[in-house]
């Protein structure tokens, strides 16, 4: 029997030992020992009964000292039943029939403490079998249906205690017969059971108040059992104890929500909201049991509201006062545990009213951040993301705020963990912001309070707050990498550094680029290739990006000087190649020859560089070359260039123009050139090119004049050119033939030169013709040929003022008139001829004053007529004008026309004349000087015009043409 079992049989029995004194143990140590001592002199039964109830009273009050020393049997508690139990047993069979009683109780009772069941039985079973008193039987019955009752063999306890009253009517006490109603109960006699407990209260019988009490709540449990109608919970209410009434109602409906009844559970709760005067907490209670009936009903709406109800009457509790301290623990118990259970059936699919229920309960237990996470959870669930992320965070604040973190590690860090992950996943700013800073403020040291810190910053990021964003990066980066260097702050700091370039990146802010990408290269180590690929992209970018600004040369040097210190060790072949295009872009803006020829060579030597990459750095090559005059070297590099491609025509005019810069032969590129397809005039002014560099020009001119014909002006102006640095007569008047070619500017003075000669022979052959005196036929040819002689230069006169040319014309008219003048003089002192008559002679003389005067008025009027001329002429200016613009070559063919002219020209024309035909080698005596300013400063303006202008009047057509594209370029401040 358990201790519950004897401390219920020693209630039973207690009235056998009324006569049992009340001593302390000293007083029982004293007594036991005197009678011990008294054994011997005064042996009997009733000593030996006396001494077994000493023993026994005092193995119960060693006993109880024992519990509270927490030992067990240590003051021989275990020894004195032992002792009291031989006693008994010695004496049993003598003890009158009321003693046997008292005995029998103390056998079996002490069989039971010292946990002799066995013993116990086979001491019951003797009674029962043997010669004894009904009514001792009737007490081993009950002792027997006690120990089965507490062994949980109902049945046959059931039997043993009915057995037990029916052969001794004073032992169907109340607590006998509530034992066998719970038989009957435990046995599925529900009914029966009950109506047992019905009977016992309405029996009238006294019983102990806590009795009743037990058995009017057993009553409401076994109620349970049936059906439920009000009239039912009326005698629930009618057979309870008045101050217990409600209890036992409420008892009922609970055990009608635990059995699954919710109708008859909703039908008990109104019954007590209607028909008791009741504290909030009971209302409170009441409800609660009703909104668990709804839910079971799946009636989720009226669950809500009933719950509603609930948490407004228990808000109204003050829970801090001693007498609803209890209650409040088992309401906020209850409500948990039934919000946890609905929660687990719709764990899948919260309905609406779950949740509102969770808000519900949430709003009256706020401190519950057990709940607050759960409900999360479920919140999270429904997808309704800002009340899940803040119940979240509520929890972990609560844990915080109640100073339990240590105690509820887990929870508190899966609370903030869980806020940033439901935020995250409702791709919300706001909501993410909220969980980010949440974590720094309730776990601002905690594992994840850098990731915080970086989510922060990346939702910055995300609104374009770039500044901001960068800032907090920067912190991110620094705590990872110094303050808090470990494995996943690096990883975080690492991610943080990637935005950190990706914003300069947005900006395209190269420089900060470049400056991070060199410090993260050192802080994230094992990434140094990554960042040192980031700054050689940003590095190119910036150089590319000053590709087309002006200026700025000092910083594009700085740049060039950064780009050439790249490593180029684990760096792409193609991403090589883009620096160094790069590199010649840049070196050539800034004007760094050296570094664009090195960088050029250094593409050069790609076995994989493509033909486009491929020109482009033959053609740089070939440019820095030319710019420092180097052509001989650029000539070798347009020929490995060609090389490498197909030759087309205008490749070809290049390769010959460099190889006749260079002093080289460039007949044979020209002549390539020739054989392809082209038009006439730009055919005709290749022919011109190879006429210009030939050690043979006439000949040249005489192979390919009859195409070049069909571009006079060139040819015109080619041919001018020719014979000003090889005069060849007979070649020029076999240009000339062509009439086209006669008629151009160039033509008409290349047929001035070709007419002087012929001028000069005439004048010389005019001006020396004297005239006979003696012999009339002596005059008289004389005078023919002087005739002659003026008629030649009439003529030379007519064909000068038909080509319109001024220095010829006024030259031969000139002298015409003067000689016409002069033949007039001569003539009147010619003698007349001999033998002519008077009238022969009259009339001569008369002939020949007509022919004086004519010739005279003749001389006047061609002397008015040049003497017009020159007030008209524009001809000294213009040359005078272009004397600085003409070739050294040309300026000694004008020189020649100014000596010409010279002697016929007024005085006022004699002072330019004569400066016309001054032609002076000095202008080019500086060439060489001025080839080596230009080598050594190919970007100076005024080198280059200076050499252009040597070049110029030296006649170098081709370093002309190329010095006026370079003064092009350098005017413009362009880079081709």
């Amino acid at each position: 029997m358990n201790v519950k079992g004897f401390l219920i049989f020693t209630f039973l029995t207690l009235p056998l030992f009324a006569n049992a004194e009340s001593m302390d143990l000293k007083t029982h140590n004293l007594l036991i020992e005197k009678l011990e001592a008294g054994k011997n002199q005064s042996p009997g039964k009733a000593l030996d009964l006396r001494l077994a109830d000493l023993y026994s009273d005092r193995a119960r009050l060693r006993y109880m000292k024992e519990q509270e020393k927490n030992c067990k049997s240590c003051l021989g508690s275990k020894d004195d039943r032992k002792n009291a139990l031989v006693l008994y047993k010695k004496i049993f069979s003598q003890l009158d029939p009321d003693e046997k009683e008292r005995a029998f109780v103390q056998i079996s009772q002490t069989y039971s403490l010292l946990g002799q069941n066995s013993k116990a039985i086979s001491f019951h079973k003797k009674i029962i079998s043997g010669k004894y008193h009904k009514t001792l039987k009737a007490l081993a019955y009950h002792a027997e249906g006690e120990r089965l009752f507490f062994a949980g063999q109902y049945k046959h306890s059931l039997t043993q205690f009915q057995r037990a009253t029916n052969r001794n009517g004073a032992l169907a006490t109340p607590l006998t017969e509530y034992r066998k109603a719970w038989c009957e109960f435990n046995t599925g006699k529900y009914g029966k059971a009950k109506n047992h407990l019905a009977r016992i209260l309405q029996s009238g019988k006294e019983m102990d108040s806590q009795l009743k009490s037990d058995i009017a709540r057993d009553f409401a449990k076994f109620t349970a059992k049936g059906s439920i109608n009000d009239q039912s919970l009326r005698k629930v209410h009618a057979l309870s104890p008045e101050k217990e009434a409600k209890t036992n109602v409420e008892l009922l409906a609970s055990e009608l929500d635990r059995l699954g009844r919710p109708y008859e559970n909703l039908r008990a709760n109104r019954y007590i909201l209607e028909n008791f005067k009741i504290e909030d907490i009971d209302s409170a209670f009441a409800y609660l049991r009703m909104s668990q009936a709804e839910q079971t009903l799946k009636r989720t709406s009226k669950t809500h509201t009933t719950f509603a109800l609930s948490g407004q009457f228990f808000k109204k509790v003050d829970c801090e006062e001693d007498e609803n301290k209890k209650r409040c623990g088992e309401y906020e118990k209850k409500a948990r545990k039934f919000l946890v259970y609905w929660n687990r059936v719709e764990k899948d699919d919260p309905s609406q009213s779950l949740l509102n229920v969770w808000k519900e309960y949430l709003k009256v237990f706020p401190q519950d951040f057990d709940m607050h996470y759960i409900a999360a959870q479920t919140f999270h669930k429904k997808k309704q993301y800002s009340t899940s992320v803040n119940y979240f965070v509520h929890s972990a604040k609560t844990i915080k705020a109640q100073k339990a973190v240590a105690k509820n590690k887990k929870v508190f860090t899966e609370a903030l963990d869980a806020a940033m992950g439901v935020a995250e996943e409702s791709k919300s700013i706001g909501l993410r912001r909220v969980a980010y800073q949440s974590y720094l403020e309730v776990y601002p040291e905690g594992p994840k309070s850098l990731q915080a810190k970086y989510q922060l910053a990346y939702l910055n990021y995300e609104e374009k707050k770039y500044e901001t964003a960068v800032k907090e990066f920067k912190n991110v980066i620094k705590i990872g990498t110094v303050i808090k260097k470990t494995k996943s702050n690096k990883a975080v700091a690492k991610k943080s550094a990637d935005l950190v370039l990706d914003i300069y990146a947005l900006k395209k802010d190269n420089k900060n680029i470049m400056s991070h990408s060199q410090a993260y290269a050192v802080a994230f180590s094992a990434h140094r290739e990554e960042y040192r690929g980031i700054y050689r992209k940003a590095l190119l970018h910036e150089a590319v990006a000053l590709l087309d600004v002006k200026g700025e040369t000092k910083y594009k040097k700085e740049i060039l000087a950064k780009m050439v210190k790249i490593p180029f060790k684990n760096v792409p072949e193609k991403e090589q190649i883009l620096l160094l295009e790069t590199q010649v872009r840049l070196a050539k803006i800034v004007r760094d020859l050296d570094e664009m020829m090195r960088s050029s060579k250094k593409m050069l030597t790609y076995k994989k560089l493509d033909l486009k990459k491929s020109h482009f750095a033959y053609n740089n090559l070939i440019w820095a070359s030319k710019v420092t005059l180097s052509f001989s070297q650029a000539y070798l590099y347009k020929k490995r260039q060609l090389n490498r491609s197909k030759r087309n025509k205008t490749e070809i005019a290049q390769l010959a123009l460099l190889a006749e810069l260079a002093g080289k032969n460039s007949h044979a590129h020209y002549e390539e050139y020739l054989n392809r397809s082209h038009g006439v005039l730009e055919g005709n002014r290749i022919r011109a090119k190879i006429v210009q560099s030939s050690h043979i020009p006439w000949g040249e001119i005489k192979d390919r004049i009859h195409r070049m014909k069909r571009s006079p002006l060139l040819l015109s102006e080619l041919t001018l050119e020719t014979y000003a640095r090889f005069k060849n007569t007979k070649a020029a008047e076999m240009v000339l033939s062509h009439a086209n070619v006669a008629a151009k500017p160039a033509g008409k003075i290349l047929r001035r030169h070709l007419e002087i000669p012929k001028f000069k022979r005439a004048k010389n052959r005019l001006v020396g013709h004297k005239m006979a005196t003696r012999g009339d036929a002596a005059v008289q040819r004389a005078i023919a040929k002087r005739v002659e002689l003026l008629g030649e230069m009439e003529a030379i006169a007519n064909a000068a003022i038909d080509r319109k040319d001024f220095p010829l014309q006024v030259a031969s008219l000139t002298v015409l008139a003067k000689e016409k003048n002069r033949l007039a003089k001569e003539l009147k002192t010619t003698p007349s001829p001999r033998g002519l008559s008077g009238d022969q002679l009259k009339q001569y003389q008369n002939i020949l004053k007509q022919k004086i005067d004519a010739m005279t008025a003749e001389a006047i009027e061609i002397a008015r007529t040049v003497d017009q001329s020159w007030k008209n002429e524009k001809y000294v200016a213009e040359k005078m004008s272009s004397r600085q613009q003409t070739p050294l070559v040309m300026q000694e063919l004008y020189a020649k026309e100014a000596k010409m002219l010279l002697p016929f020209a007024p005085n006022s024309k004699k002072k330019a004349l004569i400066k016309l035909s001054q032609v002076s080698n000095e202008a080019i005596k500086g060439l060489g000087q001025a080839r080596r300013q230009v080598r050594q400063n190919p970007f100076s303006e005024e080198a280059v015009a200076k050499l252009r202008e040597l070049e110029f009047m030296n006649n170098n057509q081709s370093h002309v043409a190329f010095l006026d594209q370079r003064l092009s370029e350098l005017n413009k401040k362009v880079v081709p």
